[in-house]
């Protein structure tokens, strides 16, 4: 087998551990698509088993948003109507 080959899987490690891991889930129903480390731009085509949506992602679109940046959150509420 060639050298390089199996050096390749091993060289990969600690690039991978130094990155976050997240989630991908299904635009639609939520469902886990799959797993990706890091931030960066890498467009996938991912099936759904559950709700079968075909379709090409950007995982960079995929991030988790900030907890006081989503729509609805106190944040975004007229300063008199604050739960």
């Amino acid at each position: 087998m060639n050298q390089a080959v199996v050096k390749r899987p091993a060289a990969a490690g600690p690039e991978v551990r130094a990155e976050q891991l997240r989630t991908i889930r299904c635009p639609n129903c939520g469902f886990r698509l799959l797993d990706v480390y890091g931030y960066d731009h890498c467009y996938v085509r991912v099936k759904c088993r559950k709700c079968k949506f075909n379709e090409m992602i950007d995982t960079a679109l995929y991030r988790p948003a900030k907890p006081g940046n989503r729509p609805g959150s106190c944040r975004d509420a007229p300063a008199g109507t604050r739960r």
